[in-house]
C-alpha cells in the first residue's frame, strides 16, 4: 500500500499535540498551510513541518525563545501506524 500526508489544522494539530509532548497555547493561536506535500502549522512560540522523506514520515520541531534562531529544534519520525491512526494519511492507488 502506499500513502500521501493529507490533513486538516485540527488534526495536525491534535496530532503534534500528543508527539511532541508539549505545552502547546490553543488552535486558534497557530497559523495552518500546505507546502506542495507538507504541512506547516506555526505559532508565535513553536512552528511544525510534517511531511514525507524518502518514504517515511517526518516531523520537524522548532521552538524559538525569541525572533533569531530557534532556541530547540528536533526531529521525530513517527510510525505509519500512528499517522493512520490519527486520520493523517490517505491510501492511493499505485
Amino acid at each position: 500500500m502506499r500513502y500521501v500526508i493529507k490533513t486538516n489544522k485540527t488534526k495536525l494539530y491534535q496530532f503534534v499535540k500528543g508527539c511532541s509532548g508539549l505545552e502547546l497555547p490553543s488552535m486558534k493561536s497557530f497559523e495552518f498551510k500546505q507546502v506542495g506535500n507538507s504541512y506547516w502549522l506555526s505559532s508565535y512560540r513553536y512552528t511544525f513541518y510534517l511531511s514525507g522523506v524518502c518514504g517515511k514520515p517526518l516531523l520537524r520541531i522548532c521552538e524559538y525563545i525569541s525572533d533569531e534562531l530557534p532556541q530547540r529544534e528536533r526531529v521525530v519520525y513517527p510510525s505509519v501506524e500512528y499517522l493512520l491512526e490519527g486520520g493523517l494519511l490517505q491510501e492511493v492507488s499505485q
